[in-house]
C-alpha cells in the first residue's frame, strides 16, 4: 500500500530499513548506517529517519509497515515542520499578542502545510532549516557574530539535506550588505565574515554528509545529484510543462487564489517601508525569489519545492493585523485598506479549511475502490 499510494515513501523505507538491521559487528553497522546508498537525499534525512526506526528494530518491529510509517512521518516530517512555523511565527510577531495564534493555525491551515505532512519526506526539514537561518540572521542583527556563523552551519546541514539551501546565497549577500550600509561592521570584517562563511557552511555540509569523505561513495553522490538536476528539469518519465502559467493549477491548488498571492506578496515588500519590519521583509524576499524563480522557470513545479520560501512569505500576513492603538490612529482611507487586506485573509483562510477537510477525508479513504489495490 505504501508503493500504491507514494512512490517516493516506497523508496526511502527499504533504505531506512536496511539502515538499522544488525550486522556482523558495530563496524559494518555504522558503515550501512552512513553510506546508505540512496543519495538523492542528504544524510541529515537519513540519518534521523533510521534513529527513529532504530527503536522499532530493537523491539523486533521493523517490519511493522503501519508503525514504523507513523512515527517516521510525524518525526521527520510532521514534528520539524510545526518547529519552523513557531520560528516564522516569532520572527513576524515575537509570540506577543493573539496575532500569533491566528498566524500560527494560518500556517498550518495551508494545503501545503497539511499535504506535506501526510507523508515521509524531507521538505518538513527543510522548512524547519531555512526557518532558523532567517531567525539567526534577524537575531543577528547585522553584527556579523556568533549567531551569523551558526547561520553558515544550519545553511551547510540544510544543503547536505537538499541542494536547495544554496539558493540562500542572496540572503546571506543582502545581511552583509546590510552590516555594511548600517555601519556596524567594516569592509575588513565584512570580507572576513564573508569568507569564514563559505568555510564553514562547506565544513557543515562535508560534516552532515560523512559519506563524501569517501571517494567511491562522493563519486556516486555526484553521480545522484547530475541525474537529480536533470529530472528535476526534464520530468520524472514524463515531460512536464515549464512556466508560471502551466504551473498556476498546482500553485492556486495548494497555495491560494491569485488575489490572496499578489497581496501577501505586496504586504512583504510594503513592509520594506517599515522600519521595523524592514529588515526581516528583505531577507525573505532575497530568500523568496532565487528558488521561486527557478522552479517556475527553470524547473517543473511541485508543491513541495515551493514551501520554504512560501511559507515565510505568508507568514506577512501578520501585517494584515494592525494592533489595537495603530488601527484608531489609522487615516480612514489606510483603515478601508487593511480592511481590503483582512477579508482577503478570512475568505482565503475558509477556503483553505474546506480544502483541508476534503483533503483528510480523502486520504482516509483513499483505499476504497483503489483499482491497484482491487
Amino acid at each position: 500500500m505504501v508503493r500504491i499510494f507514494e512512490p517516493d515513501e516506497s523508496a526511502v523505507l527499504p533504505v531506512i530499513q536496511d539502515m538499522v538491521t544488525p550486522k556482523a559487528n558495530l563496524e559494518s553497522f555504522l558503515r550501512g548506517f552512513v553510506f546508505y546508498g540512496y543519495y538523492f537525499y542528504g544524510f541529515p534525512f537519513f540519518g534521523l529517519s533510521g534513529l527513529v526506526a532504530l527503536p522499532f528494530e530493537w523491539a523486533g518491529q521493523l517490519q511493522n509497515t503501519q508503525s514504523i510509517m507513523l512515527a517516521l512521518r510525524q518525526i521527520v516530517s510532521v514534528l520539524p515542520m510545526l518547529i519552523g512555523l513557531l520560528f516564522l511565527v516569532y520572527l513576524q510577531d515575537g509570540f506577543k499578542s493573539a496575532r500569533s495564534i491566528v498566524l500560527y493555525l494560518f500556517l498550518l491551515s495551508i494545503p501545503a502545510t497539511l499535504q506535506n505532512g501526510l507523508w515521509l519526506h524531507p521538505d518538513g526539514l527543510i522548512v524547519f532549516l531555512s526557518s532558523l537561518i532567517l531567525l539567526l540572521l534577524v537575531l543577528d542583527k547585522g553584527s556579523l557574530g556568533k549567531l551569523f556563523f551558526l547561520s553558515a552551519a544550519v545553511c551547510g546541514i540544510m544543503i547536505a539535506t537538499k541542494v536547495v539551501g544554496a539558493f540562500f546565497f542572496l540572503a546571506v549577500g543582502v545581511t552583509i550588505i546590510w552590516s555594511l550600509v548600517e555601519k556596524k561592521v567594516t569592509w575588513k570584517k565584512a570580507l572576513l565574515s564573508s569568507l569564514a562563511y563559505i568555510l564553514i557552511l562547506c565544513l557543515f555540509f562535508i560534516l552532515a554528509n560523512p559519506f563524501l569523505l569517501s571517494s567511491w561513495a562522493r563519486t556516486e553522490y555526484l553521480n545522484v545529484a547530475r541525474r537529480q538536476a536533470d529530472l528535476l528539469t526534464n520530468g520524472y518519465g514524463v515531460v512536464y510543462e515549464k512556466g508560471l502559467i502551466s504551473s498556476f493549477p498546482t500553485l492556486r491548488h495548494y497555495y491560494g487564489e491569485a488575489v490572496f498571492l499578489i497581496t501577501i506578496l505586496a504586504l512583504t515588500v510594503m513592509g520594506l517601508f517599515n522600519r521595523q519590519r524592514r529588515f526581516l521583509s528583505a531577507l525573505i524576499l532575497s530568500w523568496f525569489f532565487p528558488l521561486t524563480i527557478y522552479i517556475f522557470f527553470f524547473s517543473h513545479f511541485k508543491y513541495q519545492y515551493w514551501l520554504p520560501v512560501a511559507l515565510p512569505l505568508f507568514s506577512s500576513w501578520v501585517a494584515a493585523f494592525p494592533d489595537h492603538k495603530s488601527w484608531f490612529n489609522m487615516k480612514t482611507a489606510a483603515r478601508m485598506v487593511w480592511v481590503v487586506f483582512l477579508v482577503i485573509f478570512a475568505v482565503q483562510s475558509a477556503l483553505f479549511i474546506s480544502q483541508d477537510i476534503n483533503t483528510i477525508k480523502t486520504h482516509l479513504s483513499r483505499e476504497k475502490n483503489n483499482p491497484s489495490l482491487e
